[in-house]
């Protein structure tokens, strides 16, 4: 994916707040890496050592789940930096917006998505209305947007089917036209209590630490094309039947 150029930054010309500012969100990116690393790495050893006793007792049948377990916290892993980089890379990026195709983004996340686990064979995306055309303003960040929705809603799933249904509607506020997506899922959703805090977990210094950094990047960059995120019952006023992720962002002629 094609980055656009970052600011050139001299960080010892900052004043002593702007300094500040930067040794704590370099602080936290430290922490975050550090605790979830570290459960990755702790669950990758659990499964290793299951794997080796199983290996022992001939019981073969019960390690392809461990190896599923390893893989997925690969994955985490490997989220974790990308989203860490990015954060790090959002705060001195200038913007450069444009015509994109919405579809197009988000078909690009979803075979990112089930590219990075194939095993998810029960895992069914779908779009509507897929013959329309929906044009946004963006830039390729988008992809991370969708990449980001899109495996917070598998990884957080313990059905043996997931089914996420993404709709796409046009609405007009303020005077203004914006492109309506809708990501709905049928995981374990989200407590009323936590779904203001959610985008907001890398910023607030009583967070717990590891929590909602893909969301956060997710907002950084919804908050950049002049848009807005929150998130939803699937099916209103029942929690625990799946989230309904709400993006608008500013369509493109």
């Amino acid at each position: 994916m094609t980055k656009s150029s970052k600011k050139s930054t001299d960080i010892s010309k900052g004043s002593p707040k702007d300094l500040k500012k930067i040794l704590e969100r370099a602080n936290l990116y430290k922490d975050l890496l550090a605790h979830d690393m570290r459960n990755a790495l702790t669950n990758i050893k659990a499964s290793i050592e299951l794997s080796s006793i199983y290996l022992e007792k001939a019981e073969y049948n019960k390690i392809p789940n461990l190896i599923q377990i390893i893989l997925e916290q690969v994955y985490r892993g490997m989220d974790l930096i990308k989203n860490v980089q990015n954060l790090s890379y959002f705060e001195y990026k200038e913007s450069d917006l444009k015509k994109m195709d919405l579809i197009s983004a988000i078909k690009k996340a979803i075979q990112i998505i089930k590219g990075q686990r194939p095993s998810y064979k029960n895992l069914d995306i779908k779009i509507k209305p897929i013959k329309k055309k929906f044009n946004v303003l963006a830039n390729d960040y988008i992809i991370d947007v969708f990449q980001n929705i899109l495996s917070n809603a598998v990884v957080h799933n313990d059905n043996e089917f997931i089914s996420i249904q993404i709709e796409l509607s046009i609405q007009k506020k303020n005077d203004r036209e914006y492109t309506q997506i809708e990501i709905k899922d049928n995981g374990k959703g989200i407590e009323d209590k936590r779904k203001e805090r959610i985008f907001e977990n890398i910023k607030r210094s009583d967070s717990p630490i590891g929590m909602g950094i893909g969301l956060s990047l997710v907002k950084e960059i919804i908050d950049i094309y002049g848009g807005e995120i929150w998130v939803d019952d699937r099916i209103k006023g029942t929690p625990n039947e799946g989230c309904n992720f709400i993006l608008l962002i500013p369509s493109a002629k």
